[in-house]
């Protein structure tokens, strides 16, 4: 009866054995002092001991047996109630106190071992939950217990550098936010959904009803009211927010409990926000509401077209891809002088557009494009040509002709006429029905008319998607704080803003990512409560037995406390019992305030056009599992097995039967029972939260569903990526499309034919026509069958008889590498995937080629072979001097009988002799004539010249690296360099006409250089000394130069035979006032060289001001000028020698003046002046005489 107390029943308390680790028992320690436990939610629980060192026995102390047992790596059982646990000894210690001796003992769940093994980087790709647990356990002595479907179902990616298998196995649970259960007596693992763990059995603590203590604590830095989320490579949610912005928003945390009528009347007022606030939030508010509609149905139609658009522009770079292979095709062969263009305005009657070919041996084919059929006929060397308007035809072949003839008749007015004509292969020319092959290829017209079609279709989605920009755009200011804020309101608001990212690189859509993040809002728009409880340990109260079963990890529990306005749910995710002490210390999370206020509060926030929901951190890659039919089997036969013995061996079973049902449990395992109604029989594992499996009227509903016999006669398996349907005799997968892609079984009906078909699509987007481009098919009539699309249906491309015969279109390879077998459109080449470079090969023609053919006997008609040689010594072909011999001893001539005497002869060492010598070109042009000794080398170029000796030599230009010309007269002369970077000064000379000047230019700009035919050149090595046309990595580059200074310029002052040579350096500081000398302009800054008859000047001008600073050389005298400067002379001696010292002399003379100073030529010296003063601290005069004249002399004393 309900309140009863069974006496019988004692509290229950820890027992603890020690054991091997083998588990094997070797003592129970019922000495120990009660342990400390504790017990964690997602972490390894561990267990703390003590055991005196001597014990009592029959009231003596002798040493206590066991502690010479407890070593490292031992374990412990723990048994509690029902509940066995084992543990691993860690670290025993031993300590000395006043009261005792004892040893302390520290052990850890025995999930502790996975500690032990290492991962060195490990990594995988695409695995669900079951395989990567298998995968990590297999080299342990654990294994895999119970794994949600789900995770099962959830495929990842995972990697550990460097971690330990437990490290990784939390790894694991963190990924799929999954709670690890450890059964540490099988040593299984478990990964269970948190939603489904835990019950809320009832259990109360509040203030005297099992609470100590209690700590409360709300975190507002923890909320958040404006959330921004991104994904891979910064993707966000802004294109698909309808306020357009990169966040979501919510305040109603803020608004509550803001109340208001219709009439707008304010029935309650904010806590935190002003009146004006909070009318402006909820009229925000309906207003994103009522137009989130709008913005979706323009997201819906703006998505198609932006796939669309997409599409249309991979085929755009497709096509430039092909314009530019075929620019290059047009370059090379207009460069061999194998492709013509010819473009006109036709308008009759009628006209030839004639063209010499370069080879009669090459094949080539016509194209042409006219803008109007009307009255036009067009034939290509006599054979009518089809002609359609404005696009480009193949309108002949041409093979063995050295001419091109297309012939136009009939009388169009101005019709456009585009005519072109290329080399072709050997099969390109005999192949049929390869018009548009063709076209494609060669004609880079038609596909820049491709080009602009496709350019004109993008341009009409991208104006269709401009326009729903543009209302999108609209919208986004519609809703704008701006336009919905005063800014009063603003600065209100903005300390009410707290923001906070997510960041998860899984999300690659931003539309999942605006839907999830709008799902993790709830929980983080008010402040977080924790709280810390200790309560007493009422699993050591007889009366309080009723709640025993209640205290469970994992489990909810409600705590309240009426002083401090606190009711709260929470769940259990740590507990630490100390059976010493009789408490128990709870460590809770998910605390959710049930209290009344908070009710209030969240049923406004939830009515609020807010966010709700939690977050995951995760976004799931959906895949399929797939089990291989040995696992299925084992995994059948292990859960037979299993099930089996449960049900066998079952004696705890408790029934009850009452108004809910029937329902069969067992209290040591209370998560899962049985409970039957009147219309369902269902099961749990998870205490009910959920029935995983159940069986109702109308069917089975299961998570999995596993046996060895399905019976049924329709069977659809799908998900997102498409449908397995299984009607009797058939199975037909359709895919995400819902596009029929494999049929199965029977696969036609009338006659019935079996088999198995797969359809390949031209497109893999879905909001897009698709058509079956593809087929494979096999079948029990036909075998093996390929099919491709054609215009009038399908072709088979390879197919097989039932006799084992195979057929096949296109190309077959067997082999790799140079141990290869292949069939090609060339033909079949055997040693080489490259039918050119294969050492054996045959084409279609019935040649071979081989590099060694071996053969007992092999004949060749008109021919025979015997070792490799022909027989016989020599070869002759025709008869006395009109012969053509060959002799090994000899060589090769003909046109005599006698070697010496023939007109041609090549002689065994090489050498050839030619008595008359013509050569031509391709278009039979002569181009050497030794009759007449004569080379026409105009279309020649001459690479890599060691010596040319020439009497002249007429050149547009002339590179070297290193050379000699004895004889050089050119009309220009440039030395710069062969390579500079844009923005890089240079320095070189020129010389041109009369002037060589000394250049600093800045390039600008650089282009690749071309010959006079418009050929682009190369050098052929990085040494860069000799041009080529042939292209190479080493490009010859033409220079555009700026900023130019001329340094110095060495050219002729006036013309003819009064010509001066001059030299001019620097280049001046710009002045426009020049310095005039002689009727000859000297700019300032600048110093000039002039020769001129009867002299020679160097002179400067001065910056600025035009002053003369010059050295002239005279045929009478040496003239030293600095205007208006000094002379400044500097020397340790200083010698001026005369000439002619018997009547020269030596003056200095100050012009406009009488003042003179004279060295005469028998060392006289007179000094004439004014007033004189001499002034010394010593002055001596010594001479053979002193003679002094005056009027008057005065000799004053100082």
């Amino acid at each position: 009866m309900f309140g009863e107390i069974d006496l019988l029943k004692k509290p229950i308390k820890p027992q603890i054995f020690l054991a091997k680790p083998d588990k094997e028992i070797i003592a129970k320690l019922s000495e120990a002092y009660p342990p400390q436990q504790n017990i964690k939610l997602n972490a390894l629980n561990d267990i703390r001991i003590q055991l005196p060192y001597e014990v009592d026995v029959h009231h003596q102390l002798v040493p206590n047996e066991h502690i010479p047992l407890i070593k490292e790596r031992y374990l412990l059982k723990v048994v509690l109630g029902d509940s066995e646990e084992w543990y691993i000894i860690t670290s025993p210690s031993d300590e000395m106190e006043d009261n005792g001796d004892r040893r302390t003992v520290t052990a850890y769940s025995l999930a502790y071992e996975l500690s032990d093994k290492m991962l060195k980087d490990y990594k995988q790709v695409s695995y669900h939950a079951g395989q990567i647990m298998n995968d990590l356990l297999s080299r342990t002595v654990w294994s895999v217990g119970y794994i949600d479907a789900d995770f099962e179902l959830a495929y990842r990616d995972f990697e550990f550098s460097s971690n330990t298998v437990l490290d990784a196995v939390y790894q694991v649970a963190e990924t799929y936010n999954a709670i690890v259960e450890w059964d540490t007596v099988n040593r299984k693992v478990s990964l269970m959904k948190p939603e489904l763990y835990g019950l809320n059995k009832g259990l109360k603590f509040s203030y005297g009803h099992y609470l100590k203590r209690m700590g409360r604590e709300s975190k507002a830095d923890e909320m958040v009211t404006r959330l921004k989320g991104y994904g891979k490579e910064g993707l966000s949610i802004e294109r698909v927010n309808p306020t357009g912005q990169p966040y979501i928003q919510d305040l109603s945390y803020f608004l509550y409990p803001f109340r208001r009528n219709a009439a707008r009347k304010v029935l309650q007022q904010s806590d935190y926000m002003s009146d004006s606030l909070c009318h402006a939030l909820l009229d925000y508010d309906e207003l994103v509401e009522v137009n989130k509609g709008t913005f979706e149905s323009l997201l819906n139609r703006k998505e198609p077209l932006q796939a669309s658009l997409s599409a249309r522009q991979n085929e755009l770079n497709a096509l430039k891809m092909e314009q530019s292979q075929i620019t290059s095709l047009k370059n090379n062969q207009q460069f061999d002088k194998n492709m013509w263009f010819e473009k006109f305005t036709y308008s009759g009657p009628s006209r030839s557009v004639v063209t010499t070919l370069k080879s009669s041996v090459n094949r080539y084919a016509v194209f042409c494009k006219v803008s109007d059929v009307s009255n036009l006929s067009v034939t290509v060397n006599g054979t009518p040509s089809r002609l359609s308007a404005n696009e480009w035809v193949l309108s002949g072949k041409i093979s063995g002709s050295v001419q091109s003839v297309v012939q136009l008749s009939g009388s169009p007015k101005d019709t456009e006429i585009f005519i072109q004509i290329a080399s072709i292969t050997k099969d390109e020319f005999t192949g049929t029905g390869n018009d548009d092959v063709l076209i494609n290829k060669y004609s880079l017209d038609h596909k820049e008319m491709q080009i602009e079609a496709k350019t004109a279709e993008i341009k009409s989605l991208q104006d269709q998607m401009d326009q729903i920009e543009v209302q999108i755009t609209a919208l986004k200011k519609l809703l704008s704080a701006e336009q919905n804020f005063t800014p009063d309101q603003l600065n209100e608001l903005n300390p009410f803003i707290i923001e906070k990212e997510f960041v998860d690189e899984n999300y690659i859509h931003d539309k999942d990512l605006y839907k999830d993040l709008m799902e993790k809002f709830r929980e983080m728009q008010k402040p977080q409560l924790l709280f810390n409880i200790d309560i007493v340990n009422f699993l050591e109260i007889i009366e309080e037995q009723h709640n025993w079963d209640k205290l469970v990890l994992g489990d909810t529990v409600t705590i309240e406390y009426e002083k401090m306005r606190t009711k709260v749910t929470a769940r259990i995710i740590e507990m630490a019992f100390d059976y010493g002490s009789g408490s128990v210390g709870l460590t809770i999370a998910n605390v959710k305030d049930i209290s009344d206020p908070y009710k209030k509060m969240e049923k406004f926030m939830a009515t609020s056009i807010g966010t709700s929901a939690t977050l995951n951190h995760n976004k799931d890659r959906w895949g399929k599992a797939v089990i291989d039919a040995s696992e299925t089997s084992q995994l059948m036969e292990n859960f037979w097995n299993k099930v089996t013995q449960e049900i066998n061996m079952a004696n705890n079973e408790y029934v009850t039967l009452d108004r809910s049902g029937l329902t069969i449990t067992d209290p040591a395992d209370p998560n899962r029972f049985l409970r039957a109604t009147h219309g369902s029989l269902a099961l749990t594992r998870s205490g009910g939260l959920r029935y995983e499996t159940a069986i109702t009227p109308d069917g089975i509903i299961a998570e999995r569903l596993m046996g060895k016999i399905l019976t049924t006669n329709r069977v659809i398996i799908g998900d997102d990526d498409g449908i397995w349907l299984t009607e009797g005799a058939k199975t037909t997968i359709t895919d995400r499309c819902d596009r029929e892609v494999m049929k199965i079984g029977l696969i036609e009906e009338k006659p019935d034919r079996f088999g198995l078909t797969i359809n390949r699509f031209d497109t893999q987007d879905c909001s897009l026509t698709s058509t079956i481009v593809n087929k494979v098919t096999l079948d029990s009539e036909n075998g093996l069958t390929l099919e491709r699309k054609r215009t009038n249906g399908f072709e088979k491309t390879l197919y097989t008889s039932l006799d084992g015969d195979l057929f096949m279109k296109g190309n077959f390879q067997a082999g790799e590498g140079n141990q290869v077998f292949k069939v090609d459109k060339d033909g079949v080449a055997i040693g080489s995937s490259v039918w050119a470079n294969a050492p054996s090969r045959f084409d279609y023609y019935g040649n071979f080629y081989t590099r060694a053919m071996h053969a007992v006997t092999a004949e060749i008609e008109q021919s025979q072979f015997k070792n490799g040689h022909i027989v016989g010594s020599d070869l002759t072909i025709g008869t006395g001097d009109l012969a053509f011999r060959v002799f090994p001893n000899i060589g090769i001539w003909a046109g005599h009988q006698s070697f010496g005497s023939a007109p041609f002869s090549v002689s065994l060492d090489g050498t050839l002799k030619a008595r008359k010598a013509l050569i031509t070109n391709g278009k039979n042009e002569v181009l050497v004539d030794s009759e007449k000794g004569k080379m026409f080398l105009h279309n020649f170029d001459i690479e890599g010249a060691g010596r040319i000796a020439a009497e002249l030599l007429a050149v547009t230009t002339i590179t070297a690296e290193d050379g000699y010309i004895s004889n050089l007269t050119v009309s220009r002369l440039k030395t710069l360099g062969k390579d500079a970077d844009v923005g890089q000064f240079v320095n070189f000379m020129e010389i041109q006409d009369k002037q060589f000047r000394w250049i600093t230019a800045k390039v600008e700009a650089k282009e690749q250089s071309k010959d006079s035919k418009g050929n682009l050149l190369y050098w052929t090595d990085d040494k860069r000394q000799i041009l080529t046309k042939e292209k190479t990595n080493y490009i010859a580059y033409q220079f555009k130069l700026g900023d130019i200074h001329e340094k110095m310029i060495t050219d002729f002052l006036n013309e003819g035979e009064h010509a001066l040579p001059r030299r001019v350096i620097g280049e001046g500081d710009g002045g426009t006032n020049p310095l005039t000398i002689n009727r000859i302009d000297y700019n300032t800054g600048r110093a000039y060289e002039l020769k001129y008859n009867g002299g020679l000047d160097y002179r400067y001008v001065t910056n600025n001001a035009p002053h003369d600073r010059s050295l002239q050389f005279t045929d009478e005298s040496v003239q030293l000028n600095s205007q208006l400067a000094p002379i400044v002379t500097k020397s340790k001696d200083y010698v001026i020698k005369l000439e002619d010292e018997k009547t020269g002399q030596f003056s200095v003379q100050f012009e406009n003046s009488s003042s003179k100073f004279v060295f005469g030529p028998n060392g006289e010296v007179t000094l004439v002046g004014g007033n004189m003063t001499f002034t010394g601290k010593n002055i001596s005069f010594e001479a053979d005489e002193f003679r002094v004249t005056s009027k008057e002399v005065n000799f004053v004393k100082k």
